[in-house]
């Protein structure tokens, strides 16, 4: 065999062997990685939710309270009673407020172990309360601040409250509203006539999350020397800025 013989059977062997090894054998490298893309690359972390600070949202709603002219009003009790004109006891009262000097409420009372029905008109040229009797219309000197004040009482309560604490979210009335634990002294609870100073009271506070009105309040504890420390008096208010005709009664 010649040597040029010999050498080109060695390079046909060898390219038969590199031919076999590329069909049926060797291992294959691994792919290399993927290469972020921009979206991947610039990706921005979700932001944090800011916390909600209790004392301001109250500050807020105070303001807000302070701007409403007309209002729907729900006060009950348990445990207890508000005191008002003539000695009733007032126990549950409805009604609404049209403004500055003008309300009109029923009312749910006791005079002693008699319970009964009566109501009350207040406007700038007069006010009258219901006989609960006979249901007769009789003039009575009263004023809104007199006799229950749910317009300026709210927000001058709001103005004092002591170691507010957001308790969480609740729906009142198919409205969303932050729940938040205060402390109060009964001397600044206006909103109820009889209040004298120097009484540590418990409220809680519900307050729309949108608008920051005030949409309901409870009060537990005694605002003045005569009443049980278990007493809790609940006002619940709706219908903000809605017009009310008040009129005299006929």
């Amino acid at each position: 065999m010649t040597p040029a013989l010999r050498a080109a059977l060695v390079a046909l062997a060898v390219m038969s062997a590199a031919l076999a090894l590329s069909c049926f054998g060797g291992d294959e490298e691994p792919a290399p990685p993927a290469t972020p893309t921009a979206a991947q690359a610039t990706a921005t972390p979700e932001p944090t939710p800011t916390p909600v600070d209790p004392a301001a949202v109250i500050r807020e709603s105070a303001d807000r309270m302070e701007g409403v002219q007309q209002m729907h009003f729900r006060l009950d009790h348990e445990n207890g009673a508000s005191e008002i004109v003539r000695g009733i006891m007032m126990v549950y009262a409805e009604g609404d407020i049209g403004g500055a000097d003008r309300m009109r409420a029923e009312i749910e009372g006791a005079l002693g172990t008699v319970k009964f029905e009566t109501g009350v008109i207040i406007l700038p040229e007069g006010s009258w309360i219901q006989n609960p009797f006979d249901r007769s219309w009789e003039r009575e000197d009263i004023s809104i601040e007199e006799f229950f004040d749910p317009q300026d009482g709210v927000a001058a309560l709001m103005r004092e409250v002591l170691e507010p604490v957001l308790e969480g979210i609740e729906e009142v009335g198919g409205v969303e509203t932050y729940r938040i634990e205060v402390l109060a002294d009964s001397g600044d609870l206006a909103v109820f006539p009889t209040a004298t100073p120097g009484f540590e009271v418990r409220a809680t506070l519900w307050i729309g999350v949108e608008d920051l009105l005030l949409y309901r309040v409870d009060v537990r504890g005694a605002i003045s020397e005569d009443e049980s420390s278990g007493i809790l008096r609940r006002l619940e208010l709706s219908r903000f800025g809605e017009d009310v005709d008040i009129a005299p009664p006929p």
